[in-house]
């Protein structure tokens, strides 16, 4: 999960340079901590780590808080990218993995705000459900003021924290909140959003992951009857089950097309992505592109979509066979 704030420009090569590629916690206690923001998941925790992982969802199940995101480098260890906001503005993001503890930090690594980090807990506590921890910690620079003012045990000064807030795009306080309370507002309800998010997608995932397994013990016919071509028009477009696979029966200028309702990626949803002047239909999850007339993929060219079955017209009938 990602914080968003506005970065000046600079090469990512100077950015992301003797970065070391490991969680550091003896650093938390070097760190003033903003507050917290906590929530149960119906999501199993290789759901999530996998989610944490993955850079690329971010510019399409996020769209309103990203715009594009180029990856610098990624590993065992996590990823470093550039993000492109909604406004064109970017900033540089690294996320490092903890995988045995399930634990991972994003940290935004220049521009004004540089140095602001998010710690994620991720906890098990059903087979399914998980309970996650998200701490917002202020950069070490920030940090190290506010601890030595807490030593000498005199009030935070507004002023600091208005800067602060400023710098991640707080710029008006409510007249009966400090503006600690705003940052801390803002961050919980920027998270919420992104959770709601990668939960329909971590959920949608799990249960196409679940729906293959079952699939797996179907055989294959050697026909399926769909209905009259007037029937399917009005179903359009309509998934079916053929065999291990579910397809997408519809039309493009004129012509009827079947395709696969699931991306070899990841198993995004297909079967209601939009066929564009090309042809094309995109994942939602990833923007993977695929030609609906082949299969082949447009964005990537070691994917493609699972063979489609041959639909032809029997007796007034739509049908599926096997190829």
């Amino acid at each position: 999960m990602i914080l968003f704030i506005e970065l000046n420009t600079q090469s990512a090569k100077t950015v992301f340079q003797n970065r070391a590629k490991k969680i550091n916690y003896q650093r938390l206690q070097n760190l003033c901590l903003i507050g917290e923001y906590q929530r149960r998941i119906p999501v199993s925790l290789t759901r999530m780590i996998e989610n944490a992982y993955d850079w690329e969802h971010l510019p399409f199940v996020h769209s309103s808080s990203f715009k594009s995101i180029d990856l610098f480098d990624e590993g065992a260890w996590g990823w470093q990218a550039k993000a492109i906001l909604p406004d064109s503005s970017s900033q540089y993001l690294e996320l490092l993995v903890d995988r045995d503890n399930n634990y991972w930090v994003t940290t935004v690594l220049s521009g004004d705000a540089r140095g602001f980090e998010i710690h994620t807990q991720a906890i098990a506590r059903q087979d399914r459900e998980i309970d996650v921890l998200v701490k917002f910690y202020l950069p070490e620079a920030f940090s190290k003021v506010l601890m030595l003012l807490r030593t000498s045990q005199r009030l935070l000064p507004l002023s600091l924290y208005r800067r602060i807030a400023s710098k991640i795009g707080i710029h008006r306080v409510a007249k009966n909140e400090s503006p600690k309370t705003s940052i801390l507002k803002t961050l919980q309800r920027q998270y919420s959003v992104l959770y709601d998010e990668d939960e329909t997608l971590m959920s949608s995932r799990q249960a196409a992951i679940d729906h293959r397994k079952e699939s797996k013990l179907n055989g294959t016919p050697e026909s399926l009857i769909l209905g009259t071509p007037e029937q399917v028009t009005q179903q359009l477009p309509k998934v079916v089950q053929f065999g291990k696979q579910r397809f997408v029966i519809n039309r493009w200028r004129g012509e009827w097309r079947v395709y696969a309702a699931e991306c070899p990626h990841l198993l995004g949803p297909l079967e209601s992505a939009q066929i564009d002047q090309n042809g094309q239909i995109t994942c939602p999850w990833h923007g993977y592109k695929f030609d609906i007339s082949n299969g082949r993929g447009c964005t990537n060219n070691e994917l493609s979509l699972a063979t489609p079955p041959v639909l032809t017209l029997v007796d007034g009938y739509l049908t599926l066979s096997s190829n």
